[in-house]
């Protein structure tokens, strides 16, 4: 499955922020592409452009409820932890087996139980070597990164048959 394809048919752009259509249309390829049975009613997201299915997919599968009723602000960057929590709601929400170490998470952050379940399954290990640090308000290009292969970054991105899919 083809995640991504760049920016441009030579470019990559691994220092540009990753929106929040970008990273729905990666989660929705990663999970095979399935058609959802009817169109998104945000009303920032409009048919025909090439997120509106997968933001109607995660929509439709609990996976996103948009950043208001009626909006997905599909051109915001996509921060580390939206972007753990909107995997961890396409796996099903599993129960973390063991808090997470990071000290930028708090027990009160809506991403505490995604970031515990992405540490757990070794989705994640934070970002600086040695140091217990999530970032979960930096973005998600260098996590991208890592899934194209640097080590450094600290996200490597689940196969669906990981989860049973």
């Amino acid at each position: 499955t083809r995640i991504t394809t760049g920016c441009a048919e030579v470019r990559f752009c691994t220092e540009r922020a990753v929106t929040r259509a970008e990273g729905a249309t990666f989660l929705w390829r990663l999970f095979g592409r399935s058609s959802p049975s009817q169109p998104t009613e945000f009303d920032d997201v409009a048919e025909g452009t090439f997120y509106a299915d997968a933001v109607a997919w995660m929509f439709e599968n609990n996976i996103t409820t948009g950043t208001s009723p009626i909006t997905f602000s599909p051109s915001d960057p996509l921060t580390r932890a939206q972007f753990v929590t909107l995997l961890w709601r396409a796996a099903g929400q599993p129960t973390p087996a063991r808090p997470h170490p990071f000290e930028d998470v708090g027990a009160d952050s809506f991403a505490n139980d995604a970031v515990a379940w992405a540490a757990g399954e070794g989705i994640t290990n934070g970002t600086a070597p040695g140091a217990p640090r999530c970032e979960p308000r930096d973005g998600l290009g260098h996590c991208l990164r890592a899934a194209e292969g640097d080590k450094g970054a600290g996200l490597k991105l689940p196969r669906p048959s990981d989860f049973g899919l």
